[in-house]
């Protein structure tokens, strides 16, 4: 593992106590006051996901029942103003101004280009100004979705689920449970220009 890497406290609550340290001096200090810590690598990436993942004990596979989506603290250059000044001009942001002028000292007199989107720093965490977003519909129908499969089998499936599973030889002979799961003409149409925008969501 190479520097820099993420240490944080071995029991945390909501990001208190996580650094980003790019140092050995730095780990030797955080060391000296937290008594057990992890030490986990640290991925520069634009994007953090938070995926919760359960599994019953009787299970061989589990579930992703969640994704939601980390936007690190960020502001909106005009090509005039600091980051720490465009910090202070909006409420949700100045009250993480101490915090950047107490861990992120640096960044305070970068000017970001007009219409920039300079992110702060990149520790998702609620206590450094991370926006936690649901995730779970990236391409929404306002309710319900879409489904897509190279499966004959699943297709078949779900096409008669949409409706009430009607009989192929006798149309009042349901040969399984139906539950007439079918889209609004207005979801449907909320749904295809939510595909035209696919590569820019996903």
């Amino acid at each position: 593992m190479r520097l820099p890497v993420i240490l944080k406290p071995n029991v945390g609550e909501r990001g208190n106590g996580v650094r980003l340290i790019h140092t050995l001096e730095d780990m030797v200090s955080y060391a000296a006051n937290e008594s057990e810590f992890l030490i986990q690598e640290y991925i520069d990436y634009p994007l953090e996901l938070g995926i919760l993942y359960s599994r019953m004990p009787s299970e061989q596979m589990g579930i992703v029942s969640s994704i939601t989506e980390k936007e690190f603290l960020r502001v909106k250059g005009d090509g005039v103003s600091t980051v720490g000044e465009l910090l202070q001009s909006t409420p949700r942001n100045n009250i993480y101004y101490p915090l950047v002028v107490s861990e992120y000292t640096e960044r305070l007199a970068i000017v970001p280009a007009l219409e920039e989107d300079f992110i702060v720093h990149r520790i998702g965490n609620h206590i450094k100004g991370t926006r936690f977003i649901d995730a779970n519909k990236h391409i929404t129908t306002g309710e319900g979705g879409a489904i897509f499969t190279n499966s004959k089998i699943i297709y078949n499936k779900c096409k008669n689920l949409r409706n009430l599973n009607f009989g192929n030889n006798n149309r009042f002979n349901h040969e399984e449970l139906g539950w007439n799961y079918r889209f609004t003409n207005m979801q449907a149409a909320l749904g295809l220009n939510q595909l035209k925008r696919i590569n820019q969501i996903v």
